[in-house]
């Protein structure tokens, strides 16, 4: 029996606090390893891996840099070559994306360099925001996020869509455009 990602062994650091959880998918090409994404202790976006869902590598870090990652969302797609992954992820200030590859004979993930998507997301509430990747038929990724706005004296957290021309390395994201009326969401 394989283990859940919430019974992987006892010294990997896998609390997970407000806003944070774990997101694993399986590799179906090459080496056909299991992946685990989680926030660790020091809000780094990390991975391991695992070639029978029992024993994990050390962590591997997702994102790059300095960033505090607050909530992210991953997605996967086997696109007939290498198994592609897209993240999407919070920051205390802005909604960021990286793209990985996982060639067949590898066990790692080779990622791109992180885009910002959108610098203006806020920490006004006591809770982590919200964040969705998708992938599109016609091959565009489209992200949804919360984002905090004050606006005549009230707070509010709104959802914001945001679409990319491509799914590849460096996309161009146009087209942002609010979801919902935010005054329902006052604090």
């Amino acid at each position: 029996k394989s283990l859940m990602p919430s019974e992987i062994q006892a010294s990997v650091n896998l609390g997970l606090s407000k806003g944070q959880h774990r997101t694993v998918f399986r590799n179906p090409r090459g080496l056909k390893r299991y992946y685990s994404f989680y926030i660790d202790a020091s809000a780094d976006l990390v991975y391991e891996w695992s070639s029978d869902g029992t024993t994990w590598t050390n962590s591997a870090g997702a994102v790059s840099g300095a960033d505090t990652v607050e909530s992210f969302d991953v997605k996967m797609r086997d696109d007939a070559s290498q198994l592609i992954v897209w993240i999407a992820f919070h920051t205390p200030t802005t909604t960021k994306y990286v793209r990985g590859t996982i060639a067949d004979a590898s066990s790692t993930i080779s990622f791109g360099s992180v885009q910002t998507i959108d610098a203006a997301t806020v920490d006004l509430f006591a809770g982590a925001h919200c964040i969705a990747i998708a992938r599109t038929d016609n091959g565009r990724l489209v992200v949804a996020f919360t984002e905090d706005i004050t606006a005549k004296g009230k707070t509010y957290r709104q959802t914001k869509l945001i679409g990319s021309n491509n799914t590849g390395a460096s996309p161009t994201w146009s087209g942002e455009t609010t979801w919902n009326d935010p005054s329902g969401s006052a604090k």
